[in-house]
């Protein structure tokens, strides 16, 4: 028995895990792992980020890119996603628009409102972008395969 995870579980734990590590890399190669949140859509990760953020101009310059999203406690509980791909900085308004709103509804309840933020917090995020990411492989595992657990919707 293998520790894969099926399609369909990998498409249903995207849609649902809370957040991702993104790892772009510097110019010097050093990777940089950083927690976003994000959404998962049309086989690709989207992520919206302020357009200034340090990570865009790492894409930019080098399109080389690691995802992952992982949860569990207990050994038999660890399942996991490692995404590596190819990244894009979208600038187009539409698509901006389109990520937002899917990722303003997936964190509705966390998200801090703009009236409560700081103005200097308010302008960081005044100009975004989207941090497209396409597959090129894809790594799954769910422990609970191994332990012979059946688990509906996983």
């Amino acid at each position: 028995m293998g520790v894969a995870m099926t399609e369909a579980s990998v498409q249903n734990m995207l849609t649902h895990a809370h957040t991702g590590v993104l790892v772009s890399l510097r110019s010097s190669g050093e990777p940089v792992a950083l927690p976003v949140w994000f959404v998962a859509r049309e086989g690709a990760i989207f992520v919206r980020t302020p357009a200034r953020a340090k990570k865009v101009a790492r894409i930019r310059a080098d399109e080389r890119v690691s995802f992952l999203v992982q949860d569990g406690l207990a050994w038999r509980e660890l399942r996991g996603i490692h995404i590596s791909g190819a990244a894009r900085v979208v600038d187009d308004r539409d698509v901006i628009a389109a990520v937002g709103a899917a990722i303003d509804e997936k964190y509705a309840a966390f998200r801090t409102a703009p009236a409560a933020r700081s103005q200097a917090t308010n302008a960081h995020y005044a100009e975004r972008v989207v941090i497209h990411v396409s597959p090129t492989s894809v790594i799954s595992w769910d422990n609970g395969l191994l332990a012979g657990e059946s688990r509906p919707g996983r």
